[in-house]
């Protein structure tokens, strides 16, 4: 009986060191990826943007120009021309990725306007022009899914 105990005891452990083994060997590790880069073409510019950091730093933004950019209490985003006019500090000016980052950066949030600056307007913008503004953008906006 002891024999017998003794031998259950080591087929388990066998076994128990056999799955370690094989869970230890495994393939499929998760492996942690960078930013999905993409450089635009709007115009003369050629900017390289995050767009997926561009979405998730635009959610504050929702509450005011709406989840789809459509407008809410502040003008709407998803409908940019070739003509469209933007104002930084009250002087009104046409419309391109640069002016819309130089937005960002020096007046959006109002009240908490250095919340979003550098890297991160440069992707809000990239996030804004492709997701609602693509026909502006000559090349490099992913493909509709």
């Amino acid at each position: 009986m002891k024999k017998l105990n003794e031998l259950a005891r080591g087929i388990v452990l066998l076994s128990l060191l056999a799955f370690v083994g094989v869970v230890g060997c495994s393939d499929s590790e998760t492996v942690e990826t960078g930013p999905t880069l993409v450089t635009l073409t709007i115009g003369v510019e050629t900017p390289t943007v995050d767009l997926d950091a561009g979405m998730d730093s635009y959610m504050p933004c929702q509450g005011c120009h709406g989840a789809m950019g459509q407008g809410n209490t502040a003008p709407a985003l998803n409908a940019f021309t070739p003509t469209s006019q933007i104002s930084i500090g009250g002087v009104p000016d046409t419309l391109t990725f640069s002016r819309l980052q130089d937005k960002i950066e020096l007046e959006m949030p109002p009240g908490s306007e250095t919340s979003c600056e550098g890297t991160c307007a440069i992707n809000v913008a990239g996030y804004i022009y492709c997701e609602w503004n693509s026909a502006l953008v000559t090349s490099g906006c992913p493909a509709a899914p």
